[in-house]
């Protein structure tokens, strides 16, 4: 009598086991996508935190180059460019206000400010930053002549 017993234990076992491959099949099919999302969403999300961060730090290089004495827009927007370059960022307008800096009073703000759009420059096609554009834009104060 104790061999059918065991037998059945080791049937009662095999059918478990077959119904708990099937069981972690199904919540495989359920979490999987929701972790890819949240995967691509964080990837998504920490690339368009990088390009706004380099679009700052340009913006703020930019009007440090346009406070250095014989300046000029010329070498402000080359400088945001060259940084840009430096960071992949494609696609970027860059403004400077007021264009004419360079013979404003002392005590006159200039600002440099840029956009970037982000569908050139994310890695992954943007399904959270589609078709928006990242701003930034960065002011100092003249204090020469």
């Amino acid at each position: 009598m104790l061999p059918s017993i065991m037998q059945f234990n080791r049937v009662h076992q095999t059918a478990k086991s077959v119904q708990r491959k099937g069981a972690a099949i199904v919540e495989l099919a359920i979490v999987l996508p929701l972790l890819l999302l949240l995967l691509m969403g964080t990837i998504e999300v920490c690339a368009a935190m990088h390009l706004q961060q380099s679009i700052d730090i340009a913006s703020y290089e930019a009007v440090r180059t346009g406070l250095l004495p014989k300046s000029s827009p010329g070498l402000v927007k080359l400088t945001a460019e060259k940084f840009l370059k430096t960071r992949n960022t494609k696609g970027a307008t860059i403004s400077i206000t007021p264009a004419n800096f360079e013979t404003a009073a002392i005590g006159t703000t200039i600002t440099v400010s840029i956009s970037a759009p982000s569908k050139e420059n994310l890695p992954v096609s943007p399904f959270f930053f589609k078709d928006k554009t990242i701003v930034s834009s960065c002011s100092m104060m003249k204090e020469y002549q």
